[in-house]
């Protein structure tokens, strides 16, 4: 605690001398927005937004502590290392990750680790449900995370501090600087974090269950966001993105090897991810075109052998868009990535895949809309399977309070086979078939609002079936250190089937304002490859059949409080359901104030995670920790 009383004499002291040196009040220009935003294409699509208050308040801590707090999603953690995430029961390389419309997943695994995501870098985060491939590309399958900043064209300066200390010895420190004069802007992004991770946890894999504390889960973090906008004129603008991150960490051991002092098992990662844009519109339509370089190093060292992946990839784009009226939209683009692979094991690897895109937007009847998407991939030189999609809205209800209307999607996806899955020696198979799925779902959503209550519910019906599901499975062979083999095979026939319910309700009267989030999914995903041999009914290994999540928050002039609770349901940690991990609820609470001085923001929050100290397990034999506390503080200056 001697750490965290010093850390706040610090940023007191700190916060006194911003005040001291106040700039004036910004004055902010009205912003033109240019193009169709992408939302235009997505009818018939589930997109939601993490909420404003709990995505600030998660800033210090990475995606995976947000999304759990705010969508049923599934992540899977092996405790405070790699994180992989799970859309409508699909696997983690189902998942699309784009950055500013760029897939930011390893070409080589085809998924990103979750862990290596800070909230703080992201300025908006949207999750697209179901099918998405004619839209973003191959790996959406299950689902697609989008990660996007664009210009704000703001005046003046504003500047942002983020700091916090939390149990295990973990601190995060962030600050972000803006600058406009309504032509030029820039907008930079440091941040820095370390963690211990020492917590205590009871070893249930050793007689008794004995109190350990958790050895070999060190990690750091650092990183540095660049944007550069530059306006000619109100219809033409250029924008460049930059981003740059290096972590090292310790992969967790499992609770079997936790205090085998020869084990050190640690993995390095840097990234490099760069784009530029230009961007003109005119009576003619809006017009795109970007060039994206993504680069990233990954040193594993196991048993103090190191492997090196290294990959980069260059990606053009250009992207046409024609508003013809306000019923009718249309957008045509093509995208190119080259991609070049190194490993130590695997060696170099070059390949070439292009992408041809159309959007088109309709609404045929003042209560009935339609979007056709549709995406050609040519890979080696050859087109793969046509990707389209097709999502219409009808509204059913339509008064001045309330409204009520229907969705349906119908989509095809398609998925080829990652580096490694085709190359990995011993163990690739370059024989492996693409996957192939074919998606549907239905949903209702209603709004209604009235005086100051504002309520929105939507649920959701899906259906995906997906031929040569591609899954690594042990192939029966040991390693030199003890551990089972794995090798990618084809799982003839997945279906994945489930229900999705969200409730969004606020209210403010007075200086008090409340809103709670229900998140709630039920999937039931099996391989139907042998339905006489498995009887069709063993759900895919690490797939919780039920997920769910909720928070409400309650504020009260500048004082506010959040609470959540994250449920996770039952897993199977092997295929045949022979073995499972027991459903687990995790409940934080937080308690925050605000205060203003002059031309000072300042945002105080203490939090509590886990609070009723649940003991429990994510992945089998890793530990997690329990009970543990975090004080933060936000300095907002300008603005």
């Amino acid at each position: 605690m001697k750490k965290i009383y010093t850390l706040i004499s610090f940023l007191t002291i700190l916060t006194g001398s911003l005040q001291a040196n106040s700039l004036d009040t910004l004055k902010l220009q009205e912003v033109t927005i240019y193009g169709i935003p992408q939302e235009k294409y997505i009818t018939g699509s589930k997109i939601v937004a993490p909420d404003s208050l709990v995505q600030t308040m998660a800033s210090t801590h990475n995606i995976v502590d947000l999304l759990n707090q705010q969508s049923p999603i599934y992540f899977k953690s092996n405790g405070t290392g790699l994180s992989s995430v799970s859309f409508r029961g699909t696997g983690p390389s189902h998942t699309a990750v784009l950055w500013n419309g760029l897939n930011i997943n390893s070409p080589t695994l085809g998924q990103s680790d979750f862990s290596l995501l800070p909230v703080f870098a992201m300025d908006r985060i949207h999750l697209q449900y179901g099918s998405a491939g004619a839209l973003n590309g191959s790996d959406a399958i299950g689902g697609s995370i989008l990660l996007n900043s664009s210009p704000q064209w703001q005046e003046g300066i504003q500047a942002s501090l983020f700091q916090s200390a939390a149990s295990f010895d973990n601190y995060f420190s962030g600050l972000s600087l803006n600058w406009g004069n309504g032509s030029w802007e820039s907008r930079s992004k440091i941040y820095y974090q370390t963690a211990k991770n020492d917590f205590e946890f009871k070893n249930e894999s050793l007689e008794g269950s004995p109190i350990e504390r958790q050895q070999n889960a060190n990690s750091k973090l650092y990183g540095f966001l660049q944007d550069f906008n530059y306006r000619f004129s109100s219809a033409s603008y250029l924008t460049f993105q930059g981003w740059y991150q290096n972590s090292q960490k310790d992969i967790q051991p499992p609770m079997s090897i936790n205090n085998v002092t020869n084990y050190h098992s640690q993995e390095e990662d840097q990234s490099l991810r760069l784009k530029a844009s230009y961007h003109q519109n005119s009576n003619m339509g809006y017009f795109t075109t970007g060039l994206g370089f993504l680069y990233d190093d990954y040193v594993y060292i196991y048993s103090n052998t190191p492997s090196q992946t290294i990959f980069s990839q260059i990606i053009p784009s250009i992207n046409y868009e024609k508003d013809f009226s306000p019923k009718s939209s249309l957008k045509v683009g093509t995208q190119w990535n080259f991609i070049k692979a190194k490993n130590d094991i695997i060696g170099n690897i070059s390949e070439e895949r292009g992408n041809l895109y159309a959007s088109f937007r309709f609404q045929p009847l003042d209560f009935w809309s339609i979007t056709a998407n549709a995406r050609q991939v040519m890979f080696k030189g050859k087109f793969v399977p046509f990707t389209p999609s097709l999502g219409n809205e009808w509204a059913l209800l339509k008064r001045s309070n309330r409204q009520l209307k229907a969705k349906l999607l119908l989509a095809r996806s398609y998925r080829i086979p990652t580096i490694n899955d085709r190359f990995w020696v011993p163990t690739g198979n370059p024989d492996l078939k693409p996957e192939d799925s074919y998606s549907g779902e239905a949903g209702l959503v209603y709004n209604f609002q009235q005086n100051n209550w504002k309520l929105e519910a939507e649920t959701t019906y899906y259906l995906m079936k997906v031929t040569n599901w591609i899954q690594w499975k042990p192939n029966g062979n040991i390693d030199e250190f003890g551990y089972e083999i794995y090798s990618p095979v084809n799982l003839g026939n997945v279906k994945s089937e489930g229900i999705e319910l969200n409730v969004n309700v606020s209210t403010q009267w007075n200086v008090w304002k409340w809103s709670s989030h229900l998140n709630y999914s039920h999937s039931k995903t099996i391989d139907r490859t042998n339905p006489n041999e498995n009887k069709g009914s063993f759900q895919l290994a690490y797939t919780p059949k039920n997920t769910g999540a909720f928070s409400t928050s309650l504020g009260y002039n500048n004082w506010y409080t959040l609470g959540t609770l994250n449920y996770t349901g039952k897993r199977f940690s092997l295929a045949n359901e022979a073995s499972s991990l027991k459903a687990y609820t995790l409940t934080n609470l937080s308690l925050g104030k605000q205060i203003n001085v002059n031309k000072l923001l300042l945002d105080f929050s203490f939090s509590c995670r886990n609070l009723f100290d649940i003991n429990y397990q994510n992945i089998e034999t890793y530990a997690m920790p329990g009970r543990n506390y975090q004080i933060n503080l936000r300095a907002t200056f300008g603005g």
